[in-house]
């Protein structure tokens, strides 16, 4: 009797070790490596021109899937003139 009971709570210990493991893998946020997967066909490379002068340079993010890009203000701003491409 007392090695069953010894047994029983061996499995016992050990389910909730692999229940806490398993709860801990549900919970854990994606890996770095998940990140950029995820996200390397979103980030562009932006060049701004005044007629065929090259002005400006940089990158942006796609965020969503109707093409909306988000970027620093001073890629798409005219350094001369502080004002924005359009």
């Amino acid at each position: 009797m007392k090695k069953i009971c010894i047994i029983l709570s061996i499995i016992s210990s050990l389910l909730l070790i692999l229940l806490i493991v398993f709860l801990i893998k549900l919970f854990e946020g994606p890996t770095t490596e998940d990140i950029y997967k995820d996200s390397q066909y979103n980030v562009v490379e932006v060049k701004a021109y005044d007629d065929s002068e090259f002005v400006s340079y940089g990158s942006a993010v796609l965020i969503d899937d109707i093409g909306t890009f988000i970027t620093n203000a001073h890629v798409v701003s005219y350094e001369k003139s502080g004002k924005p491409f359009i």
